[in-house]
């Protein structure tokens, strides 16, 4: 049996007991003897002939086949080439995390090259898969930060982080503030919150 042939069946069986426990030493050694033979070899194998890349793109009216790394660069839209990209490691992903129970992380970067409704896509493509986006924005517009659940500040004096509220958390305690004040001016006990 081929290396490759024996690490596939070894993680098999651990697939199959649910990934209870961690792995067996028949996989162990499976992934070892893996590492071993792809040493041998890296020299002699280029990335770009073990898959093959093509991919349909409708750009400004016409119709791209795009089958190389160079023919990607081609590409008249940065942005249209980052989702794409974005899509090719989601694939990536989605094989190392097929029971989407894992939570993973992805630094993501640039995302200003993308158009709003690209952006929401992107999100909604990762929710979906289970995996968590965190970038750093030195300039961020509202729409793009309202995408995102926990938003920081590094504070420039003390270099330290500062939660960002909503704007509309902002907006409704300054009301409920507002509220309070009004009612304790006409001698109301009690206030409730406005939503």
């Amino acid at each position: 049996m081929g290396e490759l042939e024996a690490l596939v069946k070894s993680f098999a069986k651990w697939k199959d007991s649910g990934f209870v426990d961690l792995p067996n030493d028949d996989f162990l050694s499976a992934l070892f003897e893996m590492k071993n033979l792809l040493h041998r070899i890296t020299g002699s194998v280029q990335l770009d002939t073990i898959f093959d890349l093509f991919i349909k793109i409708g750009e400004n009216g016409k119709l791209m086949v795009i089958t190389s790394d160079a023919l990607l660069d081609d590409l008249s839209s940065n942005g249209m080439k980052y989702l794409i990209l974005c899509k090719l490691y989601m694939g990536f992903t989605k094989m190392l995390n097929e029971s989407r129970r894992s939570v993973i992380h992805w630094p993501v970067d640039e995302l200003g090259e993308l158009h709003g409704n690209n952006i929401s896509k992107l999100f909604h493509m990762l929710n979906k898969n289970n995996v968590v986006m965190v970038g750093a924005l030195p300039q961020p517009d509202k729409h793009l930060l309202g995408m995102f659940v926990n938003k920081y500040i590094v504070d420039k004096d003390t270099k330290q982080l500062k939660t960002v509220a909503n704007d509309e958390d902002i907006l409704i305690s300054g009301l409920t503030r507002l509220k309070r004040e009004m009612a304790k001016k006409k001698g109301i006990d009690r206030c409730y919150n406005v939503v």
